[in-house]
């Protein structure tokens, strides 16, 4: 980040930069889901909210209604980070990569190298590199596995910071 980004380049510069890269990248795969939706089939007969539920029936988890459902989430429509500063949700509220424990629940076990590297990631673009980001279609399909961005991201004028 520039020496310009205000009060959040001076936080940056001031070793709370583990933190604000945690929180921007939460809030990144709350507001922008890997995957639309998780799938598994059930195990055995259950029932939810009164729908029975066969042995091997397709149950399809929306991850991105829920993480943008707003009798969970304040604003959920806006990109804000400093939600994410305190914050001790549940496992089945914020459900980027599946819901509930990894040990036991339908989480993804790569759900921790996967932080790692969008922060490692997010850290060399914002710290690292110099660029521009050219006009472009940034929107994306839910009916997509995974969704992407039309555009996909282009930069260009790439050069490494000293």
């Amino acid at each position: 980040m520039d020496e310009d980004h205000g009060e959040r380049g001076a936080e940056w510069r001031t070793g709370k930069r583990e933190e604000l890269l945690q929180r921007f990248v939460q809030e990144v795969r709350r507001f922008y889901p890997f995957f639309p939706v998780a799938a598994a089939r059930a195990g055995e007969p259950a029932e939810w909210a009164g729908f029975r539920l066969e042995a091997g029936h397709l149950v399809l988890l929306d991850l991105y209604a829920t993480n943008r459902h707003p009798a969970l989430w304040s604003d959920p429509e806006s990109f804000q980070p400093e939600r994410f500063a305190d914050w001790q949700g549940s496992p089945f509220k914020f459900v980027p990569q599946g819901g509930g424990g990894h040990d036991a629940g339908h989480r993804c076990a790569g759900e921790w190298i996967t932080l790692e590297i969008m922060k490692e990631s997010l850290d060399f673009l914002a710290s690292r590199l110099s660029y521009e980001l050219p006009e472009q279609d940034l929107s994306f399909s839910l009916s997509e596995i995974p969704s992407l961005p039309h555009s996909r991201i282009r930069l260009r004028n790439l050069r490494l910071r000293r």
